[in-house]
């Protein structure tokens, strides 16, 4: 069964399920313009069985090269597939092959430069003319699926034409193409139809085509018969559009197909302009977060999927170079990874509640910890902020100024005992002053306890 055919998959199906054999053949010339052969360009299923006593079925065969044997009715279908190219039409022809114990009646049209061939099973002479109508009858509905075809190709949104090269009559070198067939998007870009470019030079409607590199390239598909593609972007006649267009030859033609992705190209022009300024927005944030002397983490939740979606972890997002200083620890070592892997102690201190508290309801939050597990020992001013499923902290080391209120204190209670202990009455006034600004009293701000021994107090 052969698997790759040149037509839509519906209207392959539709001919696969015809009782009937379906061919397309092409007439094959040689260098004096002789027609020597026909090539195979398209078999249904019935036809590959038809042909299996005289060929290896496949896209592509000759019909007389590649014949194993030449049994009396290959040759004379050779002559009416020939009748064909020559006048137009030929009467049905009925034969009758050996080794399928069959009698087939076959019936040619001429189609698109070939031969459409509908040949179908007879058992008996009886059946020939009956057979031959339905034949026939079948011949109408192929026709009628190329011309639905045609209409599918006509609404298609690739630009799809076949070309024929325009040669120098003094030097021979292709100096134009000339459209053979076009579709209704081709013809849409000129504000024409199909039928008027018909056997038009293409320079004619795209008159700057060489300047563009299109020419090039279908020039060199054609004399190379390498099948290229190329991104082209076709700014003149009035145009400033952008094609993705694939040529390659068909025959003794070249077939071009392309794409109007112009569109597509602003698009992806518009995301490299977001991208570049996202790019700059993130170095500028980055910036901005290395520059802190406070630690910045942002993380999001993971949660239970099997539960209520309840949060079981965080994830490490974002960290700056003021948390390896402040963790000891470096910025990849954190990055992608579980906060309680890194740093179960969230959990002991009552942190893990803080941040989820904070992600649940978008309040704020701070705290101040004294943070003794994972290798740290430090106090920590903490604040979140909510982002996205998750949240942003801020923290810093306040060890060193708890430290120094710590002995603040102390000395402050020292030198109260000192005061305190004293024999000599030891206070310290504040001035009381007027509506005029002159002092009018003192208030104590301060006593010790030998002068409150002398005032009885």
């Amino acid at each position: 069964m052969l698997t790759t055919q040149p037509s839509d998959l519906s209207f392959s199906a539709l001919l696969n399920a015809l009782p009937d054999g379906v061919s397309w053949l092409k007439p094959v010339y040689n260098a004096t313009n002789d027609l020597i052969d026909f090539q195979f360009v398209y078999l249904n299923e019935i036809s590959c069985a038809q042909l299996a006593t005289t060929h290896k079925p496949e896209l592509g065969m000759m019909f007389l090269e590649d014949s194993r044997v030449r049994p009396a009715h290959v040759e004379e279908q050779f002559l009416q597939l020939v009748r064909v190219i020559q006048t137009g039409s030929s009467p049905p022809y009925t034969y009758f092959i050996e080794e399928l114990n069959n009698w087939y009646s076959s019936i040619y049209r001429f189609f698109d430069g070939g031969v459409l061939c509908v040949t179908r099973e007879i058992f008996d002479q009886v059946k020939v003319a009956k057979a031959a109508d339905e034949a026939h009858q079948a011949s109408e509905v192929v026709e009628e699926t190329a011309q639905n075809l045609r209409s599918v190709i006509d609404q298609s949104q690739t630009g799809i034409l076949v070309l024929t090269p325009v040669l120098d009559q003094a030097t021979s070198e292709i100096i134009d193409f000339r459209f053979k067939t076009v579709n209704r998007m081709v013809a849409d870009i000129v504000g024409q139809t199909p039928e008027k470019l018909a056997g038009a030079l293409a320079s004619e409607w795209f008159t700057s085509y060489r300047e563009t590199g299109i020419f090039e390239q279908y020039r060199q598909t054609y004399l190379t018969g390498e099948t290229l593609r190329a991104s082209i972007n076709y700014n003149v006649d009035g145009f400033d559009v952008w094609f993705d267009v694939q040529s390659r030859v068909l025959e003794n033609e070249l077939l071009v197909t392309f794409t109007d992705y112009t569109m597509l190209y602003q698009a992806h022009q518009a995301a490299e302009h977001q991208a570049i300024q996202t790019q700059s927005q993130t170095e500028l944030l980055n910036s901005v977060l290395d520059s802190s002397e406070s630690g910045i983490m942002a993380f999001e939740a993971i949660r239970d999927p099997d539960g209520q979606q309840a949060i079981v972890d965080f994830r490490f997002m974002i960290v700056n170079r003021a948390c390896e200083s402040i963790l000891n620890l470096p910025v990849e070592t954190m990055v992608g990874k579980k906060l309680h892997d890194v740093f179960p102690g969230n959990w002991e201190t009552g942190l893990f509640d803080l941040y989820v508290h904070t992600t649940e309801t978008s309040q704020a939050g701070s705290t101040e910890v004294y943070y003794n597990h994972d290798g740290l020992d430090f106090w920590l001013t903490i604040s979140t902020q909510k982002m996205g499923d998750g949240f942003v902290v801020t923290f810093s080391d306040v060890s060193a100024l708890k430290q120094a209120t710590k002995a603040i204190k102390k000395a402050s209670e020292e030198l109260i005992t000192v005061v305190d202990t004293s024999q000599t009455g030891i206070f310290l006034f504040s001035p009381v002053f007027g509506g005029d600004g002159t002092v009018t009293d003192f208030r104590f701000r301060m006593a010790n306890r030998q002068l409150g021994l002398y005032v009885g107090q």
